[in-house]
């Protein structure tokens, strides 16, 4: 199940290849946020109608008190989960000079200079990864969680 402001409809192809049973989006309506999940539940596949739009004026987002879009708060919490700004462009289908802009505006609103005092802004106001990446190499004995 993926649950995502991104309605990027290469983003919703990737994911259903990859095996996700849902794609469902920010900003949609309690009742049809439920009906979905009791959907996959059943085992019927729900992504998005091709007119869905995330309704970013009643979302919340980690950041939003602060002043930060919703756009800057998704570059935010991919920077906070260790991403480069060109891995970050990649994910967001962004150019990179749209994400260094971003990154500048975000920086400003939260009063920080330098990308790791983002990271630890951010790990103390809501984006930390909701799981932990850990190196393992086949063959080897777990690593130590990052």
């Amino acid at each position: 199940m993926v649950f995502t402001w991104n309605l990027h409809h290469e983003l919703v192809d990737g994911a259903m290849s990859a095996g996700a049973a849902g794609y469902l989006w920010k900003g949609m309506p309690a009742d049809r946020m439920v009906a979905a999940l009791e959907a996959v539940h059943a085992g019927q596949t729900v992504t998005p109608p091709a007119d869905a739009r995330p309704d970013l004026e009643t979302g919340a987002w980690p950041g939003r008190e602060f002043g930060l879009t919703a756009r800057e708060a998704e570059v935010i919490a991919l920077i906070t989960q260790g991403f480069t700004n060109q891995e970050i462009a990649d994910k967001v289908y962004l150019s990179i000079n749209s994400v260094k802009t971003y990154i500048r505006t975000a920086y400003r609103r939260m009063g920080v200079a330098r990308r790791s005092q983002a990271v630890a802004w951010g790990l103390s106001h809501g984006f930390a990864p909701d799981h932990v990446r850990t190196l393992h190499r086949p063959g080897t004995a777990p690593a130590e969680p990052l």
